[in-house]
């Protein structure tokens, strides 16, 4: 566990360099948007701010504006671009840190000139950062892994100025035919957009690192509201799916598919080093990104009992009366078998019990539809809306509805882990809780009301892949006149 003022010093220092600081969501990448509402634009070097902001939020990464700054960003620490000793002997010269995935950033101030983001402008998967954009700073930690300063950072009117040659090559992109024509693309269909693209360059035959420094180019130039770095390299990867064309391919001379990133190693030793921290979404029941189950029987509350836990966790209020929740979280629900009367009837009963007047929550989304984790369209529009609402938790209610596609497989625990893998891919790349409700087999009318027990989950393969869960069963016969 991190020390509870580690953060806040660290952004402390950075502030008293005169570099902006912002927090950033515990454990993630983009900005808290409760606490930075307007993102890396709320950035200050204010310490009384600064303090406000890490005692609220202590385990926060540390988000650093770019505004008047060139950070050159380096996917990977083997990066061939680096093979030039000109550029690592430029380079060296400024502060630096390393990524979780020993990538770089090397922090310069600019020469007078006004910069932009970039996203493979100077080399595929090498990005620079100024106006109106952030990095990541070390101590932060994302998926487990932290973010370490490799040379010291230095006071902001000591920093060197950006090369004139990383100028010179970013003025050489700009003279070319890089303005991509068309329309602007409109925030609500980026993802899709994006990955209609990436589908179409895989076809083509074009590799991971092609299709992603194009669509890197795409989204800063063509999105109204250019997502993230890391959103964008996951759409890059999802298009991999699909078979280049041979015909096309053979059209296209010198395109070699490379391999596509799966495999990731660490040895003991750096295991031993890394720092986790348990960023709990309700206290003693549930950490973030684990998957959690909630299942019962029939007339067990399931839907109900779903509801009360996500109004908890949009709103920060104990769930149930008992257990603590750290933080207002942005939470969606896809609940489909109870009806919008029956849902918003519950809805207010929780709300009443809290005190919360529900016009009041916007950081609740609920959906009355029936989606398919099978289809692909389906879960790209799923991952689209996390995207542009910042959802944290997701609840699915009930399976059997959802994954419609599993049918005859659902004994099969193989077939079922199948079905399983996009929707926990889905919750890891977007470091989204997803929460499934489900129901138990028929119980054997001799222990109908006994304590449940694991192996009561209904199809095989679920009790292995939820991490956390809660089980519901009722204490007695279900009465028709007598709620509950």
């Amino acid at each position: 566990m991190v020390n509870q003022n580690h953060m806040l010093q660290a952004a402390l220092q950075i502030a008293a360099n005169n570099l902006a600081v912002f927090p950033l969501a515990p454990g993630e990448k983009r900005p808290d948007g409760e606490l930075a509402p307007n993102g890396c634009n709320d950035a200050t070097t204010n310490e009384d701010q600064i303090c406000k902001w890490w005692t609220q939020r202590p385990n926060a990464n540390i988000g650093i504006a770019t505004d008047g700054l060139c950070v050159v960003d380096i996917d990977g620490a083997d990066h061939p671009w680096l093979s030039s000793n000109q550029r690592l002997e430029a380079l060296s010269g400024a502060p630096a840190s390393q990524t979780p995935r020993g990538g770089r950033h090397y922090i310069f101030q600019q020469n007078g000139e006004p910069l932009r983001n970039t996203a493979g402008r100077l080399a595929p998967n090498v990005d620079t950062r100024a106006d109106g954009g952030y990095i990541v700073a070390p101590p932060s930690i994302v998926n487990g892994k932290p973010y370490r300063w490799l040379e010291e950072l230095e006071p902001r009117d000591q920093l060197p100025t950006v090369p004139d040659w990383i100028i010179r090559e970013l003025q050489i992109v700009n003279e070319g035919p890089v303005k991509l024509e068309g329309n602007t693309i409109a925030k609500g269909v980026q993802h899709m957009t994006l990955f209609k693209i990436g589908c179409r360059m895989r076809r083509m035959g074009l590799s991971y690192s092609e299709r992603n420094a194009a669509l890197q180019t795409i989204n800063v130039q063509r999105c109204e509201e250019p997502g993230t770095e890391q959103a964008v390299q996951n759409i890059a990867r999802s298009a991999a799916r699909y078979a280049p064309d041979a015909a096309t391919v053979a059209e296209i001379e010198g395109l070699e598919d490379e391999p596509e990133p799966k495999f990731e190693w660490m040895t003991a030793g750096e295991l031993s080093q890394q720092e986790f921290i348990e960023d709990w979404v309700i206290e003693k029941i549930m950490i973030a990104v684990q998957p959690f189950m909630i299942i019962g029987g029939d007339k067990t509350c399931k839907t109900s009992t779903a509801i009360d836990m996500a109004l908890s966790i949009a709103t920060k209020t104990d769930y149930l009366g008992k257990f603590k929740v750290p933080r207002r979280r942005p939470t969606a629900m896809l609940t489909s078998e109870s009806g919008i009367q029956a849902v918003k009837k519950i809805l207010l009963r929780a709300a009443n019990a809290r005190g919360i007047n529900l016009s009041d929550v916007d950081n609740l989304f609920l959906s009355f539809d029936i989606g398919s984790f099978d289809n692909e369209a389906d879960i790209s529009e799923i991952a689209e809306f996390i995207d542009e609402h910042g959802i944290e938790v997701l609840f699915i209610d009930p399976v059997y509805l959802n994954f419609s596609g599993i049918g005859s497989d659902a004994s099969n625990m193989f077939e079922v882990g199948q079905k399983l893998k996009r929707i926990t891919k889905l919750g890891m790349d977007k470091n989204c809780t997803i929460i499934l409700i489900h129901h138990t087999k028929k119980p054997n009318p001799q222990n109908q009301f006994t304590e449940p027990e694991m192996s009561d989950a209904a199809f095989s393969g679920w009790t292995q892949w939820m991490r956390q869960w809660q089980y519901l069963k009722r204490r007695e016969q279900y009465k028709p006149d007598k709620p509950g």
